[in-house]
């Protein structure tokens, strides 16, 4: 591994300077300068860069070391951190919560309508059985439905839920790390997640079909509507 001296370099390019207590940063190898390390951050590349890059083409850069952006980007990490736990999760959590709650008002609907469909049809003569069957289709069909409608909401927001709980691993297991090249990389996927979650408020409202028994020779099935 080369020697180098990162005080040689500190003035190089537009330079920003911080007191921060001093941080072991495990040493990484510049890919395109192997022999070198890495040593400073470039805010225009948005990149970590050797001795070497900086005097072959960075040197009208603007640029920090590596500590300072240690210290930006485990900022950043705790930010999102804090928006995740405190926000986010919250929200997904009340969603599914509010979905499974229609979802068992639906159950419960469907359940007991049935039932009454069911003792209907053993009161009535042998020519209403066809009808009873095509009711209790209807019904269990447009149940069928709303059941699967609401259980895909409920999978994309549990899929939500454990992207979150992926991207709070990985700041847990990186905002402690002391490779400044992880933090970088996880900081700005994290941050570009984060920035581009969605928070979408899904629209309900409980409409089922109803029994309605209007005579012992008819039957017939309504839309109620209850918000």
């Amino acid at each position: 591994m080369a020697e180098y001296n990162e005080n040689n370099y500190l003035y190089l390019g537009a330079q920003e300077h911080i007191n921060l207590p001093s941080h072991k940063l495990q040493t990484i190898d510049c890919l395109s300068h192997p022999t070198y390390n890495l040593i400073l951050f470039c805010r225009e590349c948005n990149g970590l860069i050797c001795s070497k890059c900086l005097t072959n083409s960075h040197q009208c850069h603007s640029m920090c070391n590596i500590d300072l952006i240690h210290h930006e980007k485990l900022e950043i990490l705790s930010n999102q951190r804090e928006i995740i736990n405190n926000k986010y999760f919250p929200f997904v959590l009340s969603e599914k919560s509010k979905f499974e709650d229609m979802l068992s008002l639906h159950t419960v609907s469907y359940k007991v309508e049935r039932e009454k469909i069911i003792e209907k049809g053993r009161k009535l003569k042998d020519e209403i059985s066809k009808l009873t069957n095509i009711l209790l289709s209807e019904k269990e069909k447009e149940y069928l439905k709303i059941k699967e409608n609401i259980e895909k909401n409920i999978t994309k927001i549990e899929q939500e839920s454990n992207d979150l709980k992926s991207s709070a691993i990985l700041i847990e297991e990186f905002i402690k790390s002391n490779n400044i090249q992880d933090v970088c990389h996880i900081s700005d996927a994290v941050q570009n997640y984060v920035e581009g979650f969605v928070i979408e408020r899904r629209p309900l409202s409980f409409q089922t079909l109803t029994f309605i028994k209007e005579s012992d020779n008819a039957y017939e099935l309504q839309k109620n509507l209850e918000n």
